[in-house]
């Protein structure tokens, strides 16, 4: 695994468990899925991953609404999302993400709720933040 896949791997799982908090429900078994979507696709562009992660993370229709918004915040805070994937794909022109929708907090406090106490765990983890 290169060292591009393995920060993607990690920030699908971060992702991952940032949704479980917000409300969604995805198990390891998803998230084990959501990887290889992204490998077997071929994921190229902003749009394709995010459409993949969709069709693996959202069961429900009302589950929808807190995924966009969680993946718009997690990514524009995260910041290299379009940098990995141009590293695994060279080819790729990305698109600048917009800002969250008014009503957001709640995903935003779900998704960084834990991000004091993994850097303070991990100093590994500060550098993958962007």
């Amino acid at each position: 695994m290169s060292a591009s896949e393995g920060r993607l791997s990690e920030n699908v799982l971060y992702f991952a468990r940032a949704l479980r908090a917000a409300g969604i429900p995805v198990g390891s078994g998803a998230v084990l899925d959501a990887l290889e979507a992204l490998t077997v696709a071929h994921v190229g562009t902003r749009d394709d991953f995010y459409w993949t992660l969709h069709a693996v993370f959202v069961k429900r229709h009302e589950h929808t609404i807190l995924f966009d918004q969680a993946f718009r915040i997690f990514f524009r805070k995260r910041g290299y999302i379009e940098k990995m994937i141009a590293s695994m794909l060279p080819d790729i022109t990305s698109s600048t993400p917009k800002a969250p929708p008014p009503g957001a907090q709640r995903i935003q406090e779900a998704l960084f709720a834990g991000l004091n106490e993994r850097t303070k765990a991990s100093p590994k983890s500060r550098s993958m933040q962007g």
